[in-house]
């Protein structure tokens, strides 16, 4: 019974708080949507609080609080039931000053969801800060116990295992609202929100649009309908928008959206861009503290383009699983619009008819003389907690791949990487790459390498052997599907590892080649190459240093097919092809698709 009369308080205490002087303050949504509501802590058996803070001296929000406000309560969610208030393990907390102090707390029990719970005594805002939080037992059974808003990242505290206090800036929004009564009705803060953003771009262009999450939260009591804000670096002028709410945004609630933002002209590593609220309603805005985020600002920010090396082997009986798997995570990319490259090393395991030496070059990316396939790098990157870009591979499930491709693509690019080709007379090509390398990158003046190479597609297990295709345990269509994909067909550099890049320094940091004399080989099916360029770094010492700048490719036109018809009528005159019956194929004439006889040896001409 007494527990039907204290929710029945609480409800009756919400629906007239809006008519009183209560008001929620913080940045989580009031109910938001489940599926966007993550957990925070450790994972493991830990003392775990959480703080949000109200600031007179940094927020003019509060401060139009102070001497007419008090926070008599939290509103804090929590991943499962936290019934330890027999141990003292759960509690409330309000810290004045700063986070170290003794807090004053209320034990409790919290449920599973919403909690709202009362101070014994209300906390008056006064000049100090206020930190309001709450502290439960996390236990490896039900870890993570704070829900966070996972569309959104405003800053909170966090002191696991009373080891000392964090502020986390990035992971979310933390569900905590401090509530707050204020002495009348028109007392508090009647015209207000909040503007955030997450998820931009790691480097983005000065005076220029970038994609981001941007987090509206509403601070009235009555429904948000439409706002102005501001976003400028403090430096160069400020850009005004306005949004008009087809669908309001509740009271005290909040609300994801994607949206474009311009940065200010201003270029650095660490520029801060602040966005205001000016208007809400129609009505000129309570002033808040607005929201401040570290951008890096340059004119050269490029696109990543991730690059996916294998290592493999027609011999490997273990390669064409994981291969099955990883060419459905790059399609997955592929067929969102995005770009990927992929190149295979066929060494570490066994050489085969398409090891090169480049292939062999590259083995002490393993890190040491043991070698194995099937192996994956991607960027050449070494994730945390490893120690070499090479990651080993045998998953039958393409999420890892997907993950791995995804964290790669999200790291800012610092090159541009731009491929050519265009035809000679006798037959060949000239293949131009060229491109940009940030500035601030070339100015540290480590030293960086180019690698070209024409890579081939989709060679099927009949024309070339692939041991592994009846493995028991492998999907049913392994055999059918499978292809030799992105087989190094000839490296257009000197070195096997890449050749030194010469950068024009100056405002735009710029590299211009041109690999002349390009031959494509009539064994190989035109139409399924690609040139492929990166740009990266080289230390055999220490391999976290061999990361890829940024990666460009093109596949090769008809147009640039056709002109391989001379040269190859030019071959026959010296080089005759027969077909398998003897038959010399008469010069001038272009032979069909299927196996020929040349120089004593059986090739495939598509």
């Amino acid at each position: 019974m007494k527990r039907l009369i204290y929710f029945f308080l609480i409800a009756f205490f919400a629906l007239t708080s809006a008519q009183g002087g209560t008001r929620y303050y913080g940045s989580a949504p009031f109910d938001p949507d489940t599926t966007l509501v993550g957990g925070y802590g450790t994972g493991k058996n830990n003392y775990m609080e959480v703080a949000i803070r109200l600031s007179v001296a940094n927020d003019p929000l509060v401060a139009s609080l102070k001497q007419v406000g008090r926070v008599v309560g939290i509103r804090v969610y929590l991943r499962e039931d936290y019934h330890q208030r027999a141990k003292g393990w759960s509690y409330i907390t309000a810290r004045k000053g700063r986070l170290t102090a003794e807090p004053e707390k209320r034990i409790v029990n919290f449920d599973a969801g919403w909690n709202e719970v009362m101070f014994d005594t209300p906390i008056e805002i006064g000049d100090e800060e206020l930190f309001i939080g709450a502290q439960v037992y996390e236990t490896k059974g039900t870890p993570y116990p704070f829900g966070i808003f996972t569309a959104a990242s405003v800053p909170f505290y966090t002191n696991a295992n009373r080891a000392g206090w964090n502020e986390v800036r990035e992971g979310g929004c933390l569900l905590l609202q401090a509530i707050v009564e204020t002495d009348g009705e028109e007392d508090g803060f009647p015209c207000a929100a909040t503007v955030s953003f997450s998820s931009y771009p790691q480097v983005v262009k000065p005076s220029a649009p970038f994609p981001c999450t941007l987090y509206v939260h509403n601070l009235m009591a009555e429904p948000l309908t439409s706002l102005t804000f501001t976003s400028g670096d403090g430096a160069s002028e400020t850009t005004s928008y306005t949004i008009d709410f087809e669908e309001a945004i509740a009271a005290f609630d909040g609300r994801a959206m994607s949206y474009s933002l311009v940065t200010g002209s201003t270029e650095g590593t660490a520029v801060p861009l602040t966005l205001k609220v000016t208007t809400v309603n129609g009505h000129e805005a309570t002033p808040t503290a607005g929201y401040t985020r570290m951008l890096y600002v340059m004119r050269d920010a490029f696109v990543r383009v991730p690059l996916v090396e294998e290592f493999t082997s027609q011999r490997c009986v273990n390669c064409p699983f994981m291969i099955y798997f990883l060419d459905r995570a790059i399609d997955a990319w592929r067929e969102e619009g995005k770009n990927v490259l992929y190149v295979t090393h066929h060494s570490g395991f066994a050489e085969d008819a398409f090891t090169q030496p480049v292939d062999r070059e590259l083995l002490y990316l393993f890190g040491g003389p043991e070698t194995y396939n099937p192996a994956v790098m991607y960027d050449r990157r070494v994730f945390v907690g490893e120690d070499v870009p090479v990651h080993s591979a045998r998953v039958a499930d393409s999420a890892p791949y997907s993950e791995a491709i995804e964290a790669v693509a999200s790291v800012a690019a610092m090159a541009e990487v731009n491929v050519e080709a265009t035809a000679n007379d006798d037959g060949t090509m000239n293949v131009h790459i060229y491109g940009a390398v940030n500035k601030g990158y070339v100015n540290e003046e480590i030293p960086i390498y180019l690698s070209a190479y024409i890579i081939e597609d989709g060679i099927s297990a009949d024309e070339y052997m692939q041991q592994g295709l009846d493995d028991e345990t492998a999907p049913s269509d392994l055999k059918e599907t499978f292809r030799h994909n992105g087989v190094i067909r000839q490296n257009l550099c000197t070195r096997a590892s890449g050749d030194p890049l010469d950068i024009t320094v100056g405002e735009d940091c710029t590299f211009d080649l041109t690999f002349g004399n390009v031959y494509i080989d009539d064994t190989w099916k035109w139409e399924n190459c690609d040139i492929v360029a990166f740009v990266h770094r080289i230390d055999k010492v220490d391999l976290t240093a061999n990361y890829v700048l940024n990666a460009g490719s093109m596949r090769l036109t008809q147009k640039t097919l056709d002109i391989q018809l001379p040269l190859l009528q030019k071959e026959q005159e010296e080089v005759p092809l027969f077909d398998l019956w003897g038959r010399k194929i008469e010069p001038g004439t272009m032979p069909t698709s299927g196996m020929y006889i040349k120089k004593g040896k059986k090739i495939w001409i598509h």
